[in-house]
């Protein structure tokens, strides 16, 4: 799974992964004077809160390249991002000044060199947010990993099997109107109810058997409150919107994300395919990879294990004839 946007933007389903990003992660730890919410001045006060909010917002101008500091990097190519997922203040109530705060930093993009070079200017502008506010600050290493990069000859295989199993794959998962709850617009109410129509087509298609009249009017009726249930709310969410497995063209792709490749990459060449995935959301309770997509990523798995057999030499050497 993709575990980002690019490939349901572009509306495609496969894509080919260039490498991995490296990534690195910070512990950051500031130290200030606890003290109480209403009476410390604010121009007397040694806030690791306020100064963690300084240096968050200095990590976020680095990583986007907006930096006021003229010897601010030039991030454009290098797809450098930045994150801070966690944080906590400590005693971590509502009328107290901090005594500390402990937040983390995710950094990540395609080249070592330049992720070295973030990562120093990073600690740098932290330390000098700490410096300003008269507050103590300790960053740590937790996590390196140097970026993988896939083998050339894997990618322009797995790119070329994708392709040639388009035959497949519309056989698998032919063009149609997908409709979700979740999915849909109900800026039009006859939008709202073609899209329940397509719905309850495609499910009579597929559950009902017009052999049998009186088989047909139950697979009708269950229809109808399939229909009812799924479309005949108030939910904003419902009109149609197309699915297409076919693609004609194989985007190549850095995945942000770590893999169990990038543990490979040390005994062997790798190779990835990613598969869209609904919204670009990840390690969430919403991510959702659709089953046709799925279907189509077999298709082209398969295809690219038929090539990869038929370019193999045969070795008849060990061959006993009887």
């Amino acid at each position: 799974m993709e575990q980002g946007p690019q490939l349901e933007a572009a509306g495609l389903a496969l894509g080919v992964v260039s490498g991995i990003a490296g990534q690195t992660w910070l512990s950051v730890n500031i130290e200030g004077v606890q003290g109480h919410a209403g009476s410390v001045p604010m121009d007397l006060r040694k806030d690791p809160m306020a100064a963690a909010a300084a240096a968050i917002h200095a990590i976020e101008a680095t990583c986007t390249g907006t930096h006021d500091d003229s010897g601010g990097l030039d991030v454009s190519g290098e797809a450098l991002v930045c994150t801070v997922g966690r944080i906590h203040a400590h005693p971590n109530q509502v009328n107290i000044i901090p005594n500390w705060v402990i937040f983390t930093v995710d950094i990540r993009c395609k080249r070592q060199e330049f992720r070295h070079k973030v990562i120093s200017q990073v600690e740098a502008e932290i330390q000098e947010v700490c410096n300003k506010r008269g507050v103590n600050c300790t960053i740590a290493r937790t996590h390196d990993a140097p970026p993988v990069h896939s083998d050339a000859g894997l990618l322009a295989q797995l790119q070329a099997a994708v392709l040639q199993a388009q035959t497949m794959i519309q056989r698998l998962v032919p063009d149609s109107t997908l409709s979700s709850p979740d999915q849909c617009d109900s800026s039009s109410s006859n939008d709202q109810d073609s899209s329940c129509r397509i719905t309850s087509s495609e499910q009579s298609s597929e559950a009902c058997d017009s052999s049998s009249s009186s088989q047909g009017s139950s697979c009708s009726n269950t229809r109808t409150n399939q229909s009812s249930q799924a479309c005949n709310s108030q939910d904003s969410s419902c009109s149609s919107r197309p699915f297409s497995a076919a693609q004609f063209e194989v985007p190549v792709l850095l995945s942000g994300a770590g893999h169990d490749a990038m543990a490979m990459a040390d005994i062997t060449k790798i190779g990835m395919v990613f598969v869209r995935c609904a919204g670009g959301v990840s390690h969430s309770p919403r991510e959702h990879v659709d089953p046709r997509d799925v279907a189509a990523a077999t298709a082209a798995f398969a295809t690219f294990m038929e090539m990869d057999l038929l370019e193999q030499p045969t070795d008849t050497s060990d061959r006993v004839e009887l």
